[in-house]
């Protein structure tokens, strides 16, 4: 599978008007005199910031940092996301944070067996899923995996092949959070919920749904 997005989503009560660019570069987070583009995204009215390998997006109930993908996705730029959150969120220390996730998106070959095993895996767990009948898209797995993580619950989703015969395919890895240092440890964990979702994965895969998932 090739990782081709990865950020790190953060729920709670922000200012917009704090997390700018020049506030971010008082705070040593962005080099000064670094390239920074703006986006205005008129549908959200939100605005996108974009200082390469980073962007970030800030509205009253979120805050998402993402790679800008220039270089292309890499397993060792996943980290890079969560530990620019977790700073801010050291510095801002009153911010209320009620959730924060992982997100990580792969491609993978529709013909090879892995993607015909991770259908197959799909079509089951569907029939389990803890969505909200009606709101569950196509494609959407919402599971708890076993062991490591109790507090998490993964969402998988997964498109149907595209022509050129690629599947996206998308783990997202959330936690309801109580305490602002849980939030900062999560957001600088990233390396280690990126391995333990992709073992649970392989373990669904390999094995059926039931070693990989609880449904």
């Amino acid at each position: 599978m090739k990782l081709v997005h990865s950020d790190f989503s953060a729920l709670g009560n922000f200012n917009p008007s704090i997390l700018q660019p020049d506030w971010l570069v008082r705070q040593g987070l962005i080099p000064d005199g670094a390239l920074i583009d703006m986006r205005f995204d008129l549908g959200s009215r939100a605005v996108d910031f974009r200082a390469p390998p980073l962007m970030w997006r800030t509205t009253r109930e979120r805050f998402t940092v993402s790679l800008t993908g220039d270089t292309g996705e890499k397993a060792t730029d996943i980290e890079a996301p969560g530990a620019f959150a977790a700073s801010i969120f050291e510095i801002l220390s009153h911010t209320p944070i009620m959730g924060v996730g992982h997100n990580f998106h792969f491609e993978i070959g529709a013909d090879s067996s892995v993607a015909l095993k991770a259908l197959e895996a799909a079509a089951h767990l569907l029939s389990h899923s803890f969505a909200d009948p009606g709101q569950a898209a196509v494609g959407t797995m919402r599971v708890q995996y076993r062991g490591l993580r109790p507090q998490a619950l993964v969402t998988l989703d997964m498109a149907e092949p595209t022509p050129d015969g690629r599947v996206r395919l998308m783990m997202n890895v959330h936690y309801s959070i109580i305490e602002l240092s849980r939030a900062i440890e999560i957001a600088r964990d990233a390396r280690a919920v990126y391995e333990w979702v992709l073992a649970g994965f392989e373990r669904m895969v390999n094995h059926g749904p039931a070693e990989g998932v609880t449904p």
